[in-house]
């Protein structure tokens, strides 16, 4: 069976769970003044997309230990797919970067820079962090690249939105708590 998580499509996510140090960088309460919004109606979590390849396949059933408890707090990372212009974009970029004879030859950008040009719009964030309180989460911010949508939620709370299970693992003798399964995410209509 696979999992159901709804927030995809044009910003095809990635959830990752910490158990330890979260990432350091400095949040920022919005997004790319710039890039073209691209949620256009309410997210609806009946209407969701399987995102592949979510799943280490190192998780085998002789591995799984147990299921997580619901009450399990959790450290997620939403991750912001990018429009296709920008990864052209973005990928035009770093290929310059490293082209001794163009302009963007070894200049770096800042991380607010970066997400100004490549991350997604204030809009799209500000819904997709609304869902998310909505769905009870909490979110402690976005990363300065626009891309990454830190927030806080529990195993229970994880599972009941997302449709995506959490259990511990004995991987190489260390106890993790990956999610299970692919994720379904809401699937936002496109602008």
């Amino acid at each position: 069976m696979k999992q159901c998580f709804p927030l995809a499509a044009l910003l095809a996510v990635t959830v990752f769970i910490t158990v330890r140090a979260p990432i350091a960088a400095q949040t920022v309460a919005s997004g790319s003044k710039t890039a073209r919004s691209r949620i256009i109606e309410q997210i609806d979590p009946a209407n969701t997309i399987t995102l592949p390849g979510n799943v280490r396949r190192d998780l085998t059933a002789d591995r799984d230990l147990r299921l997580v408890e619901d009450g399990l707090p959790l450290r997620l990372y939403l991750i912001l797919q990018r429009s296709p212009e920008q990864q052209a974009d973005l990928d035009n970029f770093l290929a310059r970067q490293q082209q001794p004879t163009a302009a963007e030859y070894h200049k770096w950008l800042k991380p607010q820079e970066f997400g100004e040009r490549f991350g997604a719009s204030q809009q799209d964030i500000a819904k997709i962090s609304a869902w998310l309180e909505s769905q009870g989460m909490h979110v402690n911010g976005v990363l300065n690249n626009a891309t990454f949508i830190d927030f806080t939620a529990t195993a229970g709370q994880v599972r009941a939105t997302f449709r995506a299970e959490t259990h511990y693992y004995n991987i190489q003798t260390a106890n993790t708590r990956p999610i299970r399964r692919t994720h379904k995410f809401p699937q936002p209509s496109k602008a």
